[in-house]
């Protein structure tokens, strides 16, 4: 067995639901989008990619927060899209349907509007 089939999942949380504004992971998400937006080359910026090497890193937690905490706190319109068609979380980790997803929107099986969800 691989190493990365040895990593154990643990079950993403409905995060969205049981969001925390007092939190000190929201505190610290606000810290790095309060950094990322005070640096005049960022201030305008409109996206950002979350990714790592390796699985179980915490690379769905993370932008799922990012997302909560830019709509949320900064209220930002947030669009956050799990372009992981092998092993999509994004949907679990922010308590919305599996699909239709991107794979579909790819393959033009649905519609952006089919495939986006408003959560806030």
């Amino acid at each position: 067995m691989s190493a990365a089939a040895a990593v154990k999942r643990a079950p993403l949380p409905d995060l969205l639901a049981s969001f925390d504004l007092d939190a000190p992971h929201a505190t610290e998400i606000r810290r790095l989008l309060q950094s990322l937006w005070s640096d005049p080359a960022n201030r305008e910026r409109k996206s950002f990619m979350v990714t790592s090497a390796g699985r179980g890193e915490g690379k769905s937690t993370t932008c799922a927060l990012i997302g909560i905490v830019a709509a949320r706190i900064f209220r930002r319109r947030t669009l956050v899209i799990d372009a992981d068609l092998w092993r999509p979380t994004m949907h679990r980790a922010l308590g919305v349907s599996f699909r239709p997803g991107l794979a579909d929107l790819l393959a033009d099986k649905a519609s952006l509007d089919a495939v986006t969800r408003p959560t806030l």
